[in-house]
Parts: C-alpha cells; sequence; structure tokens
C-alpha cells in the first residue's frame, strides 16, 4: 500500500494573513515534514498569481498550503508540480460536479464553467540544481456565497449546488486526490501529466 505524503500532518491555525508566508518564516529548520498542511480558518492576506489578492470569507472556504520535498524532480521540470496540482483539483472537483464543463485555465486556476473556483500559487525554493522545498498555495471556494472584491468570476461549490459543505471531508478528499497525483510524479509520469493537463485545458480548441 503506497504511504499517504500529502495530508499526513495538518496544522490548523485560527486566523493568519497567509499560510504560504506562515510557513516561509519556518521553513529554515525544515521543521515539517513532507506532505504537512497548514490550514487557515481565516486567511485575511492571501495571495493569487502575480499581485492579485486572494478573497476567502472566513470559514467557508479552503485555504491552506502544502510543504513538499520533490528533491527526485529535475529543476527544469518545476512546471511539473503545477499540473501535478492542477489535476489533483480536477479530480476531486470531479467527484462532486457533474454537469458543468470543468477545467484548467493557465497555469492552475480551476475553472468550473466560466468561472474560477480555485487557484495555486507555487513558491519553489531551489538550491544549485536541486529543489530545497516547494510551499504549494491553495485556495477553494467551498461555502462562499457572495464576493465582494471585484474578481470578474468566482464562484464556489455551493453556489452551484445550493448545498453546504464539509469542509473537513473536503480537505481530506482533496488531499488524497493531491496525494495521488504527486506520486505519480514521483514515478516519473510526465508524459501523462503532460497529456491529462492540455486535454483539461479551458476553452481547449476554441478561437
Amino acid at each position: 500500500m503506497v504511504r499517504q505524503i500529502i495530508g499526513s500532518r495538518i496544522i490548523y491555525l485560527d486566523r493568519v494573513s497567509s499560510t504560504n508566508a506562515f510557513i516561509m518564516k519556518r521553513m529554515e529548520d525544515r521543521s515539517f515534514p513532507e506532505g504537512s498542511l497548514v490550514v487557515a480558518n481565516d486567511q485575511y492576506a492571501g495571495r493569487g498569481a502575480g499581485v492579485n489578492a486572494w478573497e476567502s470569507e472566513a470559514g467557508k472556504n479552503l485555504t491552506f498550503s502544502i510543504v513538499l520535498y520533490p528533491d527526485f524532480l529535475p529543476v527544469e521540470h518545476q512546471f511539473m508540480l503545477n499540473k501535478m496540482a492542477s489535476l489533483g483539483l480536477y479530480d476531486f472537483v470531479s467527484q462532486l460536479i457533474i454537469n458543468e464543463l470543468i477545467t484548467i485555465k493557465w497555469p492552475n486556476d480551476l475553472y468550473i464553467g466560466d468561472r474560477k473556483a480555485a487557484g495555486i500559487l507555487i513558491h519553489n525554493m531551489i538550491l544549485g540544481s536541486s529543489f530545497a522545498s516547494t510551499i504549494l498555495g491553495i485556495g477553494f471556494n467551498i461555502n462562499q456565497e457572495n464576493f465582494l472584491s471585484g474578481a470578474p468570476n468566482p464562484v464556489s461549490l455551493k453556489n452551484l449546488t445550493g448545498r453546504d459543505f464539509n469542509l473537513n471531508r473536503c480537505l481530506t478528499d482533496l488531499c488524497l486526490c493531491l496525494d495521488r497525483r504527486y506520486h505519480e510524479l514521483r514515478e516519473g509520469r510526465f508524459m501523462e501529466l503532460d497529456k491529462e493537463y492540455l486535454n483539461h485545458q479551458y476553452r481547449l480548441g476554441s478561437h
């Protein structure tokens, strides 16, 4: 039986500016075993891609970061981490939403229809030609109904289904999906991950 890596240790925080930032301040002593999660009930200064902020109502969504040590991965293939994580999100939501098109908008936003349900922010620390560590931050809109930040197209699972989701169960299931994809990456299944990532691209084949 394959040992679960992602979700092997979970640290819950009530309120923090950013789970990625929380981990980065504490990484020097390598005190986080691989697969450790830091989960925030209220992340009040989360970031999206570039300079964008990530809006998340306290207690309504999943906002967390994962610590990985992908020393098996050649640095020139670091974008495989984005692909692996994106496919893990895709697998998770595909179990819950069956009447909408689910896609990945480059590089790693999860879209349901034409609306954004989740995003990933990855921070790689590289020493020489090897990975020292990776912090993989995820924001997933689960039970939030109203978005106030002015972001153009957010959506939550509750918006789409009309029902509340158990956040702990969602976190458990999402970790299993991410863990399966991480094991595929560790096994060097780059071609398979590449193919699936490309097949699930947002507006694939549109002009």
